[in-house]
């Protein structure tokens, strides 16, 4: 027995790939009751070949004109008009393996208890998949990602572990969902939420091929150059979108969820002093050393 699912995914000139990844999710035991395209503006044959699909399955397949204004409100107006307990996101040009929907079922009725009142997150490793080559590596491990630290504020706060393409979420999270314009991703969005108010669910094992090719909007991996150089701008990003989420959500958190926003907010007014000590209470990191002292240096002299 499974749980009945939707899935979305959020398209841009995406004729290249969007058929094989329809198809990928088409061929889940079991398949969706639903799949929503929801594109933002694709100037390609997109819209042509996801209607052609369409007609073709016996899962609907709707199409609907995004809001325009970039993948993270793509993704909310999308995830706002599914009605299935748990919706699955998806990447236009991934492709899913053919056991994806199996794993991520179990992980969904283990936690049909109490936790289901409450926004849930399922997240997977993926494999990075070079096409011409053939050649595949954890997403983990490329990027030196340890998935249990998205439960915990401390990580999460600063860093965003969960990859939205190999994500599934409840009906809880969907309605818990406010949008803002400091709102960095998705994902870390989401992440956020689970981590305050619900929790987060994660499975080892890669369940979908992350395709890199030129196009990709976010790649696996940066120049080191680069890295170095948005470090600066990182921190501050995500300063303004952790106040974000205390704007929104400050009167509903736990007391120790409310303690660690209302002390990262005294920090970011007071400085010096004040920040060092909501490092050290907190115990704040990144996903490694190097970064975690980065991380430290850039927000006590931002």
């Amino acid at each position: 027995m499974h749980v009945k699912y939707e899935t979305i995914i959020c398209t841009y000139n995406g004729e290249a790939y969007i058929e094989a990844q329809l198809c990928s999710i088409l061929q889940q035991s079991p398949p969706p009751i639903a799949i929503w395209v929801s594109d933002d503006g694709s100037t390609d044959k997109t819209e042509q070949i996801v209607t052609s699909t369409g007609r073709q399955s016996t899962v609907p397949i709707h199409w609907v004109r995004g809001p325009g204004q970039g993948i993270v409100k793509n993704v909310f107006s999308a995830l706002r008009k599914t009605v299935a307990d748990y919706v699955f996101l998806a990447d236009q040009d991934d492709i899913w393996l053919e056991n994806k929907v199996a794993i991520f079922s179990e992980e969904m009725y283990s936690a049909e208890d109490e936790r289901t009142k409450f926004p849930h997150l399922i997240f997977s490793d993926a494999w990075v998949w070079h096409p011409q080559s053939e050649k595949r590596k954890s997403f983990w491990m490329a990027n030196n990602i340890n998935p249990s630290n998205a439960n915990m504020l401390s990580h999460t706060a600063f860093y965003n572990s969960v990859q939205g393409a190999s994500s599934c979420v409840n009906r809880a999270m969907i309605d818990c969902i406010k949008d803002h314009d400091a709102i960095i991703m998705h994902d870390w969005w989401m992440a956020l939420i689970a981590a305050s108010f619900g929790s987060i669910t994660h499975i080892d094992e890669p369940t979908m091929l992350y395709r890199q090719h030129r196009s990709n909007l976010v790649g696996s991996s940066k120049p080191r150059l680069k890295k170095l150089m948005a470090a600066k701008n990182n921190i501050s990003r995500s300063a303004r979108q952790l106040e974000a989420f205390r704007s929104h959500y400050l009167d509903k958190l736990s007391d120790d969820k409310r303690d660690f926003f209302t002390d990262f907010h005294k920090s970011v007014k007071k400085g010096g002093i004040s920040r060092m000590s909501f490092i050290s209470k907190h115990k704040i990191k990144h996903k490694t050393l190097p970064k975690t002292l980065m991380l430290w240096a850039g927000y006590l002299t931002k």
